[in-house]
């Protein structure tokens, strides 16, 4: 009886030590899974400007909305994620520039001093009925950085451009990313598809 009880111990401490090292290495992966995605804050601008001349009541609304990445496990692909979203939702960005809210100032200076320097907002076009009619134009001009995935070490986002500046319709642009955060490198088409 006395040599029984040591050979019933070393099963059971064995089995107990397997365990632990399973639910230790399971809790690890979990851990690491959580930490695999980036977190956000979205920052949105509107200004409204007047046209040309403010007597005529044309208007311009611009518009911009990012989700701006702000927290990620690795610091240097979160800042390399900033840099990547700031310059596709504003492609002519100085490299210069870090912050969203100083960036998306930029943008709407610039949008702006084009816009003035266009032509006349308040010119004449044709209503419903084919009838000419002159009202105050309302231009606008929206910018959207959307993120639509981000799990499994993947982050998928849409940049969407609108613009209207008269006529019968305005004008939209998508563009669209994939980013392997493991890398902070977007994925083209050739790392995704074989022939």
């Amino acid at each position: 009886s006395r040599h029984t009880t040591p050979m019933i111990r070393t099963p059971f401490f064995f089995f107990f030590l397997c365990a632990l090292c399973l639910f230790a290495v399971s809790c690890k992966k979990h851990e690491s899974g959580k930490n695999r995605s980036v977190q956000f804050r979205t920052v949105s601008v509107q200004k409204i400007h007047p046209i040309k001349d403010p007597d005529q009541n044309a208007t311009l609304e611009l518009n911009v909305t990012m989700d701006y990445p702000v927290a990620y496990a690795n610091d240097s692909i979160l800042k390399q994620l900033q840099f990547t979203f700031l310059h596709d939702l504003i492609p002519d960005l100085p490299d210069t520039a870090t912050h969203p809210e100083t960036a998306i100032a930029f943008s709407l200076q610039k949008k702006i001093r084009l816009y003035d320097a266009s032509e006349n907002p308040d010119e004449t076009d044709l209503d419903d009925k084919g009838e000419a009619s002159k009202t105050a134009a309302k231009w606008w001009d929206k910018s959207t950085l959307n993120v639509v995935y981000n799990k499994h070490g993947l982050l998928s986002y849409s940049v969407k451009s609108e613009q209207y500046t008269g006529g019968a319709h305005g004008g939209v642009n998508y563009r669209n990313a994939l980013i392997d955060l493991s890398t902070g490198e977007k994925l083209q088409e050739e790392d995704l598809f074989t022939e």
